[in-house]
């Protein structure tokens, strides 16, 4: 074969191409993001409309049932999902995965644009954009000091937050908890009625004089200068003296109404107890850090880990900023896993082949063969976008039996040349030569039932294309290194002449002998009769049907669980519970969670399970626990216990 022949005559040439493919894998495997799943692009687009004070049955009627009626006839929906909420109506639309989300976007935008008339005067403007079924928090981090709650709010919100948002490979962060300030207009409904005033003509006053917008260029004299409208209001007695028409003449704002500096309705809450110190944290904010989609998971989590000290010098006053839960050590260690098992399976290749072939130079061959076929497969992968995740990884895994087996076939073959008195490069060539074909088939083989997978259609194939490609991607590198790699070793450093065997060589293979004796006696008791193989038949079918039975018994499941060190816990009342209802029910929940050795933190939500799941009657409860390997129970059993001991 050319590429054999030439890599047996070539050496240097061929080994400064390996090189440079083996550079090129290393450089692509710095560039690769890690994350724990493949990012899949689901055409999701949300509607969010905002409309204060309103009950979950006024947004139903007056928003959603608008919204969903309008948005139905686009094309290509796949299922539409619909959350009526106080103040607040959610539209999820999702579409078929061949529709471009950006599409998607624009016609959602371009249908609700449609009914923005018929929509409440006291909505807001809805809010449009795509969803990222991807964009899980990747850390919470629990800021806590001896601080008014709304002052720590304030310190999250504008300095925290702001600063957190500008590292790279953030996407956006959520706060909770707290409180946030507000400022109050409360009108007299006499005072309205006899002044002609409205809700409306009153907000949009007060919203122009709080207006802070550039307002183009002005040219003189050869000189251009920007022009900014800046209103803000600076003061609450700014505001209380503002000037309002009416039918009267200019009234001040605080003849005709009451201003307040409030603070919003508390609606969520968070608490925090850490289970090792017995501390137990009411007064906190959260903060969410939600990566973006190409960002590396482990160095993002590395990065804020990093700064938050500093942040905390910075801010001063007593201020505590706490990780209490993130993904970056839980990828790291899972993306770790799965490269300890190739290298295990390395090892484990290299002595298997050396205890059959008994020549330590054809182990080495093998144990260079298969890195020279993994390493330029991360340059590939970079090429293509695929990130080092647990189903890439695993498909790296599934290829190295795949890439050991190709240099197994060829290496054999050299041997057997060996045997009839070839000397290496003769052997090498010749016997790389002979079996082209068949390695060629075999590996075309695997390809063609890996390859589909990753076309698949729906959620599965999006998300084990990474795992098919990967496959494929691997499996022909190792064409080309059983076609290059192995020859060129074994034309460097086999010898000549075969080594005679030594004594573990030689009982293992009279040992081997006997196991081909015992299953070639086998074959012949098997074919000396026709009964005899009918029986033999009657059993294969009989284990097939007993296969497929059993085969019906196991569990199905969409994606295997993993037992990353933590349990969610959901508490939801019945409708009409107030906030501090929730609270008193969570606090038992959490009084028995603690109790459990197993427990390192616990994290409470309150008022918000997710952002379409929230509500004063609702909890959501995040517990961190002791990694698995210092503890008995996994986290299903555990979970399987708390929820028999709420019971």
């Amino acid at each position: 074969m050319f590429l054999s022949d030439l890599s047996i005559k070539r050496p240097v040439m061929m080994f400064m191409i390996l090189t440079t493919f083996l550079l090129f894998g290393f450089i692509g495997y710095n560039n690769l993001p890690l994350a724990l799943m493949p990012e899949t692009n689901m055409p999701v687009v949300t509607v969010q409309t905002i409309y204060s004070g309103a009950s979950p049955i006024e947004i139903e009627s007056q928003i959603t049932k608008k919204v969903e009626d309008e948005v139905a006839s686009l094309s290509l929906i796949e299922s539409m999902n619909s959350y009526s909420m106080e103040n607040v109506s959610i539209v999820q639309i999702q579409f078929d995965l061949g529709k471009d989300e950006n599409v998607a976007l624009q016609e959602v935008k371009d249908k609700v644009d449609q009914i923005l008339n018929e929509l409440p005067d006291g909505a807001q403007q809805p809010v449009i954009q795509k969803i990222d079924i991807t964009a899980t928090p990747i850390m919470n981090i629990i800021m806590e000091a001896d601080l008014p709650a709304t002052e720590l709010y304030d310190i999250a919100d504008k300095k925290v937050r702001e600063r957190l948002s500008q590292v790279e490979g953030v996407g956006k962060i959520d706060l909770f908890g707290g409180e946030e300030r507000e400022i109050r207009v409360e009108l007299d409904k006499r005072i309205v009625y006899e002044n002609s005033l409205s809700l409306t003509q009153l907000a949009g006053i007060i919203g122009a004089a709080n207006l802070d917008m550039p307002g183009g260029n002005l040219k003189e004299a050869g000189q251009e200068y920007s022009v900014r409208f800046k209103g803000e209001i600076p003061s609450l007695d700014t505001l209380r003296n503002l000037n309002v028409p009416t039918n009267a003449g200019f009234r001040k704002l605080w003849q005709i109404a009451d201003v307040k500096d409030s603070i919003k309705e508390v609606r969520q809450r968070v608490t925090y107890i850490n289970n090792q110190t017995k501390l137990r944290s009411d007064n906190s904010v959260l903060l969410t850090v939600v990566k973006n989609p190409i960002s590396n998971t482990v160095k993002t989590v590395e990065t804020i880990t990093k700064i938050l000290p500093e942040i905390e010098q910075e801010l001063g006053t007593g201020i505590k900023l706490t990780v209490v839960r993130e993904e970056g050590t839980f990828t790291k260690n899972t993306v770790a896993d799965a490269f300890g098992n190739i290298y295990q399976g390395i090892i484990l290749t290299a002595l298997v082949l050396l205890l059959f072939l008994h020549n330590l130079r054809s182990t080495l061959i093998v144990a260079i063969s298969m890195p020279m076929s993994i390493i330029p497969t991360f340059m590939v992968m970079n090429m293509l976008g695929i990130s080092l995740n647990a189903l890439s990884l695993m498909g790296l895994s599934t290829a190295s039996g795949i890439l050991v087996a190709n240099s197994v076939v060829v290496l054999e073959n050299i041997f057997h040349r060996k045997r009839l008195g070839e000397n290496s490069k003769q052997a090498a060539s010749l016997g790389t030569a002979e079996v082209t074909t068949a390695v060629i088939a075999s590996t075309l083989t695997n390809i063609v039932v890996f390859l589909p997978i990753g076309t698949m259609p729906g959620m599965v194939g999006m998300i084990l294309k990474d795992f098919a490609l990967t496959v494929t991607i691997a499996t022909l590198f190792s064409i080309v290194a059983s076609f290059t790699v192995t020859p060129m070793l074994a034309a460097l450093i086999l010898p000549d002449e075969l080594n005679e065997k030594n004594r573990f060589s030689a009982v293992f293979d009279r040992v081997f002998k006997k196991l081909e004796d015992g299953y070639r006696s086998l074959l012949r008791f098997t074919l000396s009769s026709k009964s005899q193989s009918l029986i033999v038949i009657g059993l294969t079918i009989l284990l097939f049907f007993g296969a497929v039975l059993l085969f019906t018994k196991v569990p199905f499941d969409f994606m295997p669980s993993m037992d990353n060190n933590s349990i969610n816990i959901i508490a939801e009342l019945p409708e009409g519970y107030d906030l501090g209802e929730t609270a008193d029910l969570v606090r038992q929940i959490e009084d028995r969670t603690k109790n459990h050795q197993e427990v390192v933190s616990l994290l409470t939500n309150l008022g918000k399970v997710s952002d379409l799941n929230q509500g004063v009657n609702m909890a959501l409860l995040k517990v961190t626990l002791v990694d698995k390997d210092e503890r008995e129970l996994t986290d299903k059993e555990l979970a399987a216990l708390l929820t028999k001991e709420f019971s």
